[in-house]
């Protein structure tokens, strides 16, 4: 979990527990974009997060599972055993 501000781009990272939760201390006041990630599963980002001073801040995070890869093939003229592979 990263939370970054957006002003002067200082980031502040930590990583969840077991069960995803995660605690970022002594943030200073200012604008922020918050990104998590996780392998094998889509980046979360949220941006237009705003701490002031002595601020507690709960932000739940939902991570999605990634958009499925689709092919698309086509035979190639003239040769029935060719077929091309596009990963979109």
């Amino acid at each position: 979990v990263t939370l970054r501000n957006v002003d002067n781009n200082q980031a502040y990272k930590t990583m969840s527990n077991s069960t995803g939760f995660y605690i970022l201390t002594s943030v200073p006041p200012g604008n922020y974009e918050l990104t998590a990630e996780f392998q094998g599963f889509a980046k979360y980002s949220q941006t237009g997060i705003v701490m002031r001073v002595a601020q507690t801040a709960t932000i739940d995070v939902s991570l999605a599972l990634p958009e499925p890869r689709r092919f698309r093939h086509r035979l190639r003229p003239g040769r029935r055993d060719a077929v091309a592979y596009r990963l979109y």
